[in-house]
């Protein structure tokens, strides 16, 4: 598997899932891609054998079987036990055969229409958020055939919207971002942030903010989440919650420790500085100036007093902070 694209889509008389797979491989292959709508490895289908060989499945309600060389589609669900849904009809869900890239049959679409048989959004336990988790594949055109691969996917489609982009700051850095809500079905009733992933009721602030882009405070100082409230279309009288922008704060870098004192004779062998820290740079200045990786000798030829300043940095979350400078007193 190459590439996996997600989209919701609107009619006046459906709403429907659009999924879009790039196998990589056309020819006569099989493909089973296992769905988890719960969000729990523990329910569903657990687990498929096949050759005396088993592999884990962790967690699947709903199975597309395709068979890419006869556009054919199967469509299974799963009880929480792990059995076959005998109710279940796969009526209106359909595949075809694309052509991402012209002539290889490899990128396959299926339409999944979002209801209760399928991806029950409005009484998900799950906020709406459904993972493409694995698929498997054989050779030959048949599931008797040789298994390929098992392959984890792990692409994440949130029913109610996506908040993004995802940013990193350094402490005391201007944290304002402008985040956009894209992919839901329904009109933003308000915001919400909180420091807390889960949301609970005791850090979630309630932002008065009805479009589809929000401004973060360009203060924070810890790490915000950050969704949109959408009354759904999906679902009459319940408000659904986008999936969240995380806006990282990294720990204040601090200073590094230093001898804040150093004294030396007139015209004594002096050596070079030293400090406590991470990635050190070398300053002949309190603020502002370029500094400098290696680390200064003083030199001892003039009475007097020069001041040295040294900082440290530390990356964390893919971004390097520079902490604040310790002065070091050369007499």
């Amino acid at each position: 598997m190459e590439r996996v694209f997600a989209i919701t889509k609107s009619t006046i008389s459906e709403n429907y899932l659009l999924l879009g797979i790039n196998n990589g491989n056309g020819g006569s292959a099989i493909f089973r891609y296992y769905i988890n709508t719960d969000g729990n490895a523990a329910t569903g289908l657990k687990s498929e054998t096949y050759k005396s060989t088993a592999y884990p499945i962790a967690g699947a309600e709903i199975v597309l079987e395709l068979d890419a060389s006869k556009n054919a589609l199967t469509v299974f669900k799963y009880t929480a036990a792990g059995a076959i849904d005998p109710n279940f009809t796969s009526l209106g869900v359909l595949s075809a055969i694309g052509s991402y890239v012209p002539g290889d049959n490899s990128f396959i679409e299926v339409k999944i229409p979002i209801s209760a048989a399928t991806f029950d959004v409005c009484n998900s336990t799950t906020n709406g958020v459904i993972t493409l988790a694995k698929y498997l594949s054989f050779s030959g055109g048949s599931i008797n055939s040789a298994p390929c691969a098992l392959k984890d996917i792990d692409f994440i489609i949130a029913l109610n919207g996506i908040v993004s982009p995802d940013k990193t700051y350094c402490y005391g850095q201007d944290t304002k971002t402008t985040l956009t809500l894209s992919g839901q079905l329904g009109n933003v009733v308000r915001w919400e942030s909180s420091t807390d992933i889960l949301f609970p009721l005791a850090t979630t602030t309630s932002i008065s903010n009805i479009t589809a882009s929000y401004d973060t405070p360009a203060n924070l100082t810890t790490t915000t989440y950050f969704r949109a409230v959408i009354n759904s279309i999906l679902c009459q009288n319940i408000t659904l919650k986008s999936q969240p922008a995380t806006i990282t704060i990294n720990p204040a870098t601090p200073a590094p420790s230093v001898t804040a004192s150093v004294v030396y004779c007139l015209n004594a062998t002096a050596s070079q500085l030293t400090a406590t820290g991470t990635n050190l740079l070398w300053y002949t200045v309190a603020t502002n100036g370029t500094g400098n990786t290696t680390a200064p000798t003083p030199l001892t030829t003039t009475a007097g007093s020069t001041t040295y300043y040294v900082s440290q940095t530390i990356t964390a979350n893919g971004i390097s902070c520079v902490g604040p400078r310790s002065p070091i007193v050369v007499t």
